[in-house]
C-alpha cells in the first residue's frame, strides 16, 4: 500500500488496526481455548462430536460482541492526537474491519473444532484460496479494475472484509455433517471454555496493547515513522503466521498426550513444535538482516520510509527467535490446559518492561521509531526465556505425578 497510496492512508491503516487488534487479540483468545479442550477429550477416549453446536453457538456469541465493541472503537480516534487528515480514513477502515469480524470468528471457531479432530487440510486450504483472492481483487477493487469502482485503499479493506466472509462460508458448507447431528448443548463447556480462554485472550490482548501503543505513540512523533513501522509490522506479523499455526497445532496435539496422561507423547511434540518454529524464524531473522533494503523496496521508493524501515527490520531480526519460541510455548502450554502464566508474564514483559522502555529510547535518548522497537524487542526475548522456564517446571511435575514415560498406543478415533 505504501508503494501506491499516501503516507496518509498507510498511516491510518497502522492506528486503525492498532486500535482494533486488542478487541480482536480478545475475541481471538476467547475462540482459543476450544481446540485444547476438545482434544483433551478426545485423548481420554470420549467422543467429542456433540460438542459442535455449543462450540458454534459460543464462537457466533463472541464474533458478534467484538465486532459491535470494534465498531465503538472508530469513535476514539479523534482524540488519540493523530494528523486530522488521518482520522476520517482509519474511522471509515475500522468500520469495515469490524463487520468483517463476523467472518473470522466464524471460520476459526469451527477451524478450533476441526482441528481438535485432526481435521485441518480444508480449512488451511481456503485460506490460502482467500489470499489468492485477496491478491487477486485487491488490487481491482483500489484501481478500479474490470468494471468496479476505483475504491483506492478503501478497496484494500473491502477485500479483507469479502475474504473473510467467504472463509467462513466457506468452512461451514465443508462441516455440513456436523450441522445434520442432534443438536446437543451442553452447558457445563462454556465456563471450561471460559477458564481457560480467557487468561489467552488477555495474553493476546497484552501483546497486542504493547504494539498498538507503539503506533499510537509512533503516530504521534511522525507519520513517516508510522507508516514504516506499519510495513515492517505486516511483514513481522506474517512470518509470525508460522509460528501461531504451529502452536496451534502442539495446542492439540499436546492436549491430545494429556488426555492419553503420556509424557513422553508431550515432550515429543514439544520439541518437534519448537524445532519447526525456531529454525523458520531463524530464516526469517537472516532475511531481514541481509535483505532489508530489497524488501523495503517492495512496498515503497520513498528514501524517508525506508531509511526507517530498514532500521526497524533490523531490531525485528533480533527478536524473531524468541518470537517464534514464545508463540510455540503458549500453544504448548494452553495444551496442557494451562494459561494464567502466559498472561502474567506478558503483562510483566510487555506493560513493565517493553512499552517503557520504548518511550525512553525514542523521547529521551532520541532513537524515534527504533528506540521503541528495541524496547518490545527486549519484552519479546524475556516472555520466550520465561516461558520456557515454566514450561520445564510443568513437565517435572507432570512426571511426579505419574504421566508414563513410555509411548502410549493411539487409539482409533
Amino acid at each position: 500500500a505504501a508503494r501506491y497510496f499516501s503516507t496518509q492512508s498507510v498511516a491510518a491503516m497502522s492506528v486503525s488496526s492498532s486500535i482494533l487488534m486488542p478487541v480482536f487479540g480478545i475475541g481471538l483468545g476467547l475462540i482459543m481455548g476450544l481446540a485444547p479442550l476438545i482434544s483433551q477429550k478426545r485423548g481420554a477416549g470420549h467422543n467429542a462430536d456433540d460438542h459442535f453446536f455449543t462450540c458454534l453457538i459460543y464462537t457466533a456469541a463472541v464474533a458478534v460482541i467484538c465486532a459491535f465493541l470494534s465498531w465503538c472503537c472508530g469513535y476514539l480516534v479523534p482524540f488519540l492526537g493523530v494528523d486530522q487528515e488521518v482520522v476520517p480514513l482509519a474511522q471509515g477502515y475500522i468500520r469495515i474491519f469490524s463487520v468483517s469480524y463476523l467472518g473470522v470468528y466464524i471460520f476459526q471457531g469451527l477451524k478450533e473444532f476441526l482441528q481438535a479432530h485432526d481435521d485441518v487440510l480444508f480449512a488451511n486450504v481456503i485460506s490460502l484460496v482467500a489470499v489468492v483472492i485477496t491478491l487477486g481483487l485487491a488490487p481491482c477493487l483500489a484501481f478500479g479494475k474490470f468494471g468496479l469502482p476505483a475504491l483506492g485503499a478503501m478497496g484494500l479493506i473491502w477485500t479483507v472484509l469479502i475474504a473473510r466472509i467467504f472463509i467462513a462460508v466457506a468452512l461451514a458448507i465443508y462441516a455440513h455433517k456436523y450441522f445434520r447431528q442432534r443438536f446437543v448443548w451442553i452447558p457445563h463447556f462454556i465456563p471450561r471454555v471460559i477458564c481457560l480462554s480467557v487468561p489467552i485472550s488477555l495474553t493476546i490482548s497484552m501483546e497486542v496493547i504493547g504494539w498498538a501503543g507503539a503506533a499510537i505513540l509512533i503516530a504521534r512523533v511522525s507519520t513517516v515513522q508510522a507508516a514504516a513501522h506499519n510495513i515492517i509490522v505486516s511483514l513481522s506479523a506474517m512470518t509470525y503466521m508460522i509460528p501461531v499455526a504451529i502452536a496451534s497445532a502442539s495446542a492439540v496435539k499436546v492436549g491430545f498426550a494429556f488426555g492419553q496422561k503420556s509424557l513422553h507423547a508431550i515432550h515429543r511434540y514439544i520439541a518437534s513444535a519448537l524445532s519447526i518454529a525456531v529454525g523458520f524464524k531463524i530464516l526469517t531473522a537472516l532475511c531481514f538482516v541481509f535483505l532489508a533494503h530489497q524488501i523495503m523496496g517492495i512496498y515503497t521508493q520513498d528514501a524517508d520510509l525506508t531509511w526507517w524501515g530498514v532500521r526497524m527490520m533490523y531490531v525485528a531480526a533480533v527478536f524473531e527467535i524468541f518470537d517464534g519460541m514464545q508463540a510455540t510455548l503458549s500453544g504448548c502450554l494452553r495444551g496442557l490446559g494451562i494459561s494464567k502464566p502466559s498472561m502474567i508474564l506478558g503483562f510483566l514483559a510487555y506493560c513493565l518492561v517493553g512499552v517503557p522502555v520504548g518511550v525512553l529510547l525514542m523521547h529521551t535518548f532520541n532513537q524515534g521509531a527504533v528506540g521503541m522497537w528495541i524496547g518490545l524487542a527486549l519484552a519479546i526475548f524475556i516472555l520466550g526465556v520465561t516461558l520456557a522456564i515454566y514450561l520445564w517446571t510443568v513437565l517435572r511435575r507432570l512426571r511426579n505425578q505419574g504421566f508414563a514415560l513410555e509411548p502410549i498406543p493411539t487409539p482409533r478415533m
